[in-house]
């Protein structure tokens, strides 16, 4: 219903060289170090569905403490020239 696809395979390569590579191991290593069976069987299966009303539940249930009364609302928001100036302070 929302086009979103999950192919476990090559979500488990992708999680395996990441994690591969902030370690600083060689696959060989790795593989010795942790066996990840690819048929693991779960309980239940969740659809997309199930997952989205999942998320926005939690969304709406996030409640944000504003008991001091405080806003942080800006009346005249920056302008451009004001956001590339301040932006330009944080480049890497």
């Amino acid at each position: 219903m929302f086009g979103i696809t999950f192919d476990k395979a090559k979500f488990n390569v992708c999680l395996r060289d990441n994690i591969i590579n902030m370690l600083g191991m060689k696959k060989e290593e790795y593989e010795e170090w942790i066996s990840i069976e690819e048929d693991i069987s779960v309980a239940a299966t969740i659809t997309d569905l199930e997952i989205c009303r999942a998320v926005c539940e939690q969304d709406q249930a996030i409640k944000v403490d504003d008991s001091n009364g405080d806003e942080c609302v800006e009346e005249n928001p920056p302008t451009n020239a004001e956001t590339k100036r301040a932006s330009s302070f944080h480049k890497f």
